[in-house]
């Protein structure tokens, strides 16, 4: 072979290879007939023995996968027996790389969205390795939520399946802007999206991804009550409604509370077949459609139960009421030595036994225990929660503290220290650094303190017949 024919010869097959480097590289789409050539070019590459994933990243077959999932969303399973989910084929290209992205089911729900995805990655050798998918979700035309890399799963829970790395996504279902569920949403329409391979940035198309939600299909027992629980003379609950589907169970009741002292009603719900108990409690329900003038419709949610049951009692297991009478007492802040004050009144069944620490920094440090004065009752006081005059809420705050200086003025929000709480101890601490250095006591005003009383009433609910 000649010099010349040998130069030609190299140059045909430098061009052949940049030719192959450059179509591999192509920034495309969709993934079409090159899918299958990537594939096929894959399937020869002898295995990389070298790849060293990080311990937490185990395998998984489709099944465990399947079973996997199932135990970390609740009603997942019940949800896929029903039909519920979707699974998805479509693969669609990370632009700049030979890798796919793909999501491969999706659960709409009620209350949120759970979204198993997959990618390919060659090695994860350490947690920031980590895929991190970022994406926006569009409703009609503007930009509804976007979410920066938001999972559910933790990295111990991600697992590879089929040589894919898989990860589990959650966000709220769409509501319109007054809160309300929107109840049929056909598509999920994903923009902006960008996936974290390895530390680098990788852009995906926008898509729209077909889910057909209709709140009206989830419900698989609805039951009508009219069943009431007095609580005492000043609070009764009608319980109105009986909802379960799979991710959700609640109650919707009527309460009346002629006092407005209610804060939370804990309970539960018992299937006496399977031995299934699943706890609940009251809060303010904004989407719920039925109100009244004067009291409005709660809604108890509970922890789901995710089958149809055979018969479910309800049991109020106690309630938390604030106390209707305000606590005031003045603490000194020119102490040289701990001092004890005399004991307060709270109620018949407690006392308050307040303590102030001497006076370091700046800040005088104060507890109140509440000790029981020998009056037998199932109330307790309820410590773990400490409100000061900052709060926002929009419920009416329960263990409300306000400092109040010898003028009669409310401290500034930068005043309020709070220390921790044991079972029957508040500790908290006055910064006095804005106070006149003459100031001899700061009076202290607890509103609503909150009690648990124990009630212990079961009704039956519910009974297949």
């Amino acid at each position: 072979m000649t010099k010349q024919k040998l130069l030609l010869v190299l140059a045909v097959f430098a061009a052949l290879a940049i030719f192959a480097f450059v179509s591999k590289n192509v920034q495309i789409d969709t993934i079409g007939e090159l899918e299958e050539e990537i594939e096929n070019e894959t399937e020869k590459e002898p295995p990389n023995e070298q790849v060293q994933h990080h311990p937490f990243v185990q395998e998984m077959t489709e099944d465990e996968w399947k079973h996997h999932t199932a135990q970390l969303i609740p009603g997942f399973e019940w949800a896929r027996e029903l039909g519920l989910t979707r699974t998805y084929d479509e693969k669609w290209m990370v632009k700049g790389t030979d890798k796919t992205f793909k999501i491969e089911e999706i659960w709409y729900s009620k209350d949120y969205v759970a979204m198993i995805y997959s990618v390919d990655i060659d090695e994860i050798a350490s947690e920031l390795e980590r895929p991190s998918w970022h994406y926006s979700i569009y409703y009609n035309e503007e930009k509804y939520l976007q979410i920066e890399g938001q999972r559910m799963s933790n990295f111990e829970d991600d697992r590879i399946v089929n040589g894919r790395y898989h990860q589990i996504a959650l966000f709220p279902a769409i509501r319109k802007e007054d809160q309300m569920l929107v109840r049929e949403v056909e598509e999920l329409d994903l923009r902006d999206m960008t996936i974290t391979l390895r530390g680098r940035i990788y852009h995906l198309s926008n898509q729209k991804v077909p889910v057909s939600f209709n709140a009206d299909d989830l419900e698989q027992l609805t039951v009508e009550m009219d069943q009431k629980i007095e609580l005492d003379e000043n609070i009764r609950i009608t319980f109105k409604s009986l909802h379960i589907a799979p991710g959700y169970t609640y109650l919707n009741a009527v309460l009346e509370d002629n006092q407005d002292q209610v804060m939370f009603i804990r309970t539960s719900l018992t299937d006496d077949t399977t031995g299934h108990r699943s706890s609940g409690h009251y809060t303010n329900d904004p989407s719920s459609e039925e109100k009244r003038e004067e009291v409005a419709v709660k809604s108890m949610s509970f922890y789901p139960i995710n089958y149809l049951p055979t018969n479910l009692n309800l049991t109020v297991d106690s309630v938390e009421m604030t106390n209707t009478e305000v606590i005031e007492f003045n603490v000194p802040i020119q102490l040289e030595e701990d001092k004890t004050l005399e004991p307060i009144a709270i109620n018949e069944h407690y006392n308050g036994i307040v303590e102030v620490k001497s006076r370091e920094e700046n800040r005088v440090v104060w507890g109140i225990t509440f000790e029981e004065t020998g009056v037998e009752t199932n109330q307790k006081v309820t410590t773990d929660m400490i409100n000061f005059p900052l709060n926002s809420s929009k419920f009416k705050p329960s263990n409300l503290i306000s400092y109040i200086d010898d003028r009669g003025q409310v401290m500034p929000d930068s005043s309020y220290k709070n220390m921790g709480s044991s079972d029957t101890t508040m500790h908290l601490g006055i910064d006095i650094s804005t106070l006149p250095k003459e100031t001899e006591y700061v009076t202290v005003k607890i509103e609503n303190l909150l009690f648990e009383t124990a009630v212990n009433k079961t009704i039956q609910i519910y009974e297949n017949e």
